[in-house]
């Protein structure tokens, strides 16, 4: 790392690829120590009120400006700022004599290690409590709140973690790429970084080895960052990506060197994305994710509602397949009309398809709204459920497909369980889909979200290639489809790899499309796969990569 030139990892939030001269976000103010004369607690109490007070008029009016998402966000974080349990906690340690500041700091102490505890989407929403936290002290204190840095020329912003109110009033002309030590896919920042379509790498361990001022490339599709990479060797990659980018657009069907065809298909989740992608782009959507439907509501989507929105995908990808995941609740993505109980594990415990075992209703409704838009419609539509662990549970979900007319049923394969018994599972159901970063996690029982064991989540670990393998060679002997949808499929030679395992198709974000086609276009699924045969016993990520890339290269010199 005390090179002046090295590589970082992290998660990949928003496609893109970015060049520019970092820049910092300012650590915020330690507010603990500080003291405020106030003679009566009473005083200090209405203190905080006019503070809390000038914070949400702030934040109201931020809103205000802010359409979408970055709307939502700022009224969500309104309801911390008046939060009564937040202030009711302030109270009390005012009542035992402690000092202002120290009483809002230790409040925020209290309530981060329960949304630590808690885990996913709570762990994530810790910056939206500390923000808070922030203001309020800064405030009270008579100093200017946290905010992001002031420039005239476009940069790269980095920092250790975001607030809403930062990322809702980002000017994507100026912030042009945004790396961040923390968070996940699902923090607000990743979701606002996809609104304004700002390449953006979070979860980045070691990302305080970056000095301000040193030059990065960020490639928000496979979450690499390149530090202190040369400006021309920068100018040829991003030129590079915008030329697959418009190839897609050109393109016709996907096919390798010697004409074989080959499925590349889109990921959607958002109404914007789905406006925003080309159906002449790609060959069909291969993961629709419908929990963006139901995320931040307190109420079930009405059938109607579902309806129309699967109906606009099925519309626009008339003659196309379509595979629609159902809904992937729990974990990082808690829906609180569920009313599922709090778990000290979540990520091991009631999610996705296994949410059906106490609220059954809710899939069967989502079935019979896909079921309705799909009818005559020119769509290929399928439906797969997510977080199936066994054989049973892949009958009990391809039956309940069955059931609402829907044909074509699949399952993901996310968990070491599923890839042990996918001969069995492909022998039930229609097709299978990878889903690479929940299978990483159950496979080296490490954190996707942590940045500390971001090098077990490197896609070249031996482990996950064989796994794949596992599975694709079921689909090959039951003549089934096996598709992967995680993010790495994105990286090009990853997807080589992929491809060289059997992967029948491969389906990322759109604007990795292009470069993807391009790639597969220079090569032979035969090649692939005897390169990937020689290297499949290589144990070390770096050097598997470094084969894989070489033989890659000398095969198409050929």
């Amino acid at each position: 790392m005390d090179t002046d030139s090295f590589l970082l990892n992290g998660v990949g939030v928003q496609a893109g690829v970015a060049y520019g001269v970092v820049r910092w976000m300012a650590p915020s103010v330690v507010f603990r120590d500080l003291v405020i004369d106030l003679p009566e607690m009473d005083e200090a109490k209405q203190l905080y009120d006019r503070s809390a007070n000038f914070v949400e008029s702030q934040l109201i009016k931020l809103a205000e400006k802010s359409v979408g998402e970055p709307k939502a966000i700022l009224e969500a974080q309104v309801q911390i700022a008046k939060d009564p349990a937040l202030r009711k906690k302030v109270f009390s340690y005012i009542d035992k004599q402690v000092p202002l500041l120290k009483a809002i700091f230790d409040s925020g102490e209290e309530f981060r290690v329960l949304f630590e505890r808690l885990g996913g989407i709570y762990a994530e929403r810790i910056s939206d409590l500390q923000d808070i936290i922030n203001r309020i002290s800064a405030a009270i204190a008579g100093l200017e709140s946290p905010g992001l840095p002031h420039s005239d020329t476009p940069y790269i912003l980095v920092a250790d973690d975001l607030a809403p109110a930062d990322t809702a009033t980002l000017d994507p002309k100026v912030v042009s790429g945004i790396l961040i030590a923390k968070g996940g896919p699902t923090c607000h920042a990743a979701i606002i970084a996809r609104s304004l379509e700002i390449p953006t790498v979070v979860a980045i361990a070691n990302l305080d080895k970056v000095r301000s001022g040193t030059s990065v490339l960020i490639d928000g599709d496979s979450g690499v960052v390149r530090v202190g990479i040369d400006g021309v060797l920068a100018g040829e990659v991003i030129a590079a990506s915008k030329v697959n980018t418009v190839s897609s657009i050109t393109v016709g069907p996907s096919k390798f060197r010697d004409g074989e065809p080959f499925s590349l298909l889109v990921n959607v989740g958002t109404k914007r994305e789905i406006e925003q992608v080309s159906a002449k782009a790609v060959d069909g959507v291969g993961l629709f994710r419908t929990e963006f439907l139901y995320l931040n509501r307190t109420s079930e989507p009405t059938l109607d509602e579902q309806v129309d929105y699967y109906s606009m995908l099925f519309d626009k990808f008339e003659g196309k397949s379509v595979t629609v995941r159902t809904i992937d609740a729990g974990a990082d993505k808690p829906l609180p009309f569920l009313g599922l109980e709090r778990e000290s594990n979540p990520a091991l415990g009631v999610r996705g398809f296994r949410v059906t075992k106490s609220r059954r209703e809710v899939i069967e409704r989502q079935l019979e709204a896909i079921s309705i838009a799909a009818k005559d419609r020119g769509a290929i539509v399928s439906v797969m459920a997510p977080m199936i662990s066994t054989v049973a549970e892949t009958e009990e979900f391809v039956s309940l497909a069955r059931s609402f007319g829907l044909a074509r049923a699949g399952v993901m394969v996310e968990v070491p369980a599923a890839v042990l018994c996918a001969d069995e599972i492909l022998s039930v159901c229609d097709f299978v889909s990878i889903g690479t970063n929940d299978l990483a996690q159950y496979l080296f029982a490490a954190d996707r979200e942590s940045p500390q064991l971001s090098s077990l989540h490197d896609p070249w670990n031996v482990a996950l290639l064989r796994a794949v393998e596992i599975v694709a060679a079921a689909g090959a002997r039951r003549g089934k489809a096996v598709s992967v949808c995680g993010e790495v499929a994105a990286d090009p030679l990853f997807s080589l790899a992929l491809i060289g395992l059997g992967v029948t198709s491969l389906s990322v974000g759109a604007a990795s499309v292009g470069k993807l086609r391009a790639i597969i276009s220079r090569n032979s699924r035969s090649e692939l796969s005897g390169i990937v045969r020689r290297a499949i016993a290589i144990t070390d990520p770096k050097l598997l990569n470094s084969f894989i890339s070489g033989e890659v290269v000398a095969a198409q010199s050929i």
